[in-house]
């Protein structure tokens, strides 16, 4: 366990080159209001990609830890039903250009960030036995090359004078084909047997039949860490956007450290689920606690060095960051409190109850903002209603695995 902890901590840390450092630096560099135009780009690109993500990646890793030996048969069945949404993904992306227009939209920037989320999510899928099988090393070495390649070729695309976020999309599209051409070679050297020949009628029914629940909660997981941005782009403006989005790309860099515990405990937990073993109460205690800690340990930077932290990460044109950012702080923890009760929550296979409580959260989100527009309200309580519903599914995951442990009685005990 620990050598997978230090293989998936590596791969995650990576991603912070891209997920954070590389944000951080766009922003530095562009300015609020080219930063706030990308940064809003992205975020509708990460959105309409969960047409064609589908909770895909959580199913494989599950699904694969839980039976092993059906890994070929599995990953075959599933990545043609991911094909079969590929249309649909490109309708939606050409109909959310029209609706948004080329002055909101310009599709030089547009167009390559929709590739870009689409290449990511093939990059997901790939990765994702790899995961459920044990084997992080390889895991990690792709993911850090790729985000490495990412994020030196997306820096220096941006940092090239006179080049704005056109070049940086187009750069990190390259970057993510790459990306997606290591992540097929890996899973094709791990997964014995592997072959993507069309499958049947029947084994593609099978397959959205069991996938569903996993893609409305992927939808719904991906949707908190996009929709935000879109709301506060209608909320407040462009150029509250990008100081936002600056202060997000903190909370999401720091968030994206949770799966280091996550990817690891997910398949520990389902297996332990799977055999009714003993063990599965106290790796549920670990993970809680593991995921805990990490959250306050994070969210203290941000709740007490607000203004020295927005200086040497951003500077002054971000001045306005620093009420905002212990505001974030607190939404980093209680994510954190909430990602706990949610690997266990996929692990036991609740991945129904999981949808309901994201459907619920979400629109207590969407209608504390109409609320805040009606009431023309400031920033902070934007970020005070996300709070509020991370804490509201919390409070529902906690509630669903205290239900199922006291009906939990294990086959054997250790």
């Amino acid at each position: 366990m620990k050598r997978n902890l230090i293989f998936t901590a590596i791969a995650i840390g990576s991603r912070l080159l891209t997920g954070l450092l590389l944000f951080l630096i766009l922003a530095r560099v562009w300015g609020p209001e080219q930063f706030g135009l990308f940064s809003f780009l992205f975020s509708a690109s990460a959105l309409l990609a969960l047409v064609i993500d589908f909770g895909f990646a959580a199913y494989i890793l599950r699904e694969v830890s839980a039976a092993p030996d059906d890994t070929a048969v599995l990953l075959r069945s599933a990545f043609w039903a991911k094909c079969a949404l590929v249309p649909v993904f490109v309708v939606a992306a050409g109909a959310a250009g029209w609706f948004m227009g080329a002055e909101v939209a310009p599709p030089q920037i547009f167009v390559p960030l929709v590739g870009a989320a689409l290449v990511l999510s093939y990059c997901e899928f790939f990765i994702a036995p790899l995961r459920a099988l044990g084997r992080f090393d390889i895991e990690s070495a792709v993911v850090v090359a790729a985000n490495l390649l990412q994020f030196v070729a997306v820096g220096c695309a941006a940092w090239s004078q006179g080049a704005g976020p056109a070049l940086a999309a187009w750069v990190l599209l390259v970057c993510r084909v790459l990306f997606l051409a290591a992540s097929i070679w890996a899973a094709r050297r791990v997964v014995g047997g592997l072959q993507l020949s069309l499958p049947s009628a029947q084994a593609a029914r099978t397959t959205f039949g069991r996938l569903w629940p996993y893609g409305v909660d992927g939808f719904l997981t991906t949707a908190w860490s996009q929709l935000d941005v879109l709301l506060v782009r209608l909320l407040y403006g462009v150029q509250v956007v990008g100081i936002y989005s600056a202060g997000q790309r903190l909370v999401q860099g720091l968030a994206s450290l949770a799966p280091v515990v996550g990817n690891v405990m997910i398949p520990r937990l389902a297996r332990a689920h799977g055999q009714r073993s003993a063990r599965l109460v106290s790796d549920v205690r670990l993970t809680h606690l593991l995921l805990g800690a990490m959250g306050l340990v994070l969210a203290l930077p941000l709740l007490f060095f607000a203004e020295p932290l927005v200086a040497l990460l951003l500077g002054q044109q971000y001045g306005e960051l620093v009420d905002l950012l212990p505001w974030l702080g607190l939404l980093v923890f209680v994510r954190y409190v909430a990602a706990s009760a949610g690997v266990v929550i996929t692990a036991i296979g609740m991945q129904r109850r999981r949808v309901a409580v994201q459907a619920v959260a979400l629109c207590s989100l969407v209608l504390a903002s109409v609320l805040l527009s009606s009431l023309s309200l400031q920033l902070n309580a934007f970020v005070l209603a996300l709070v509020l519903s991370f804490s509201i599914i919390a409070a529902a995951y906690w509630w669903i695995w205290h239900g199922f442990s006291l009906g939990w009685q294990p086959a054997n005990r250790e």
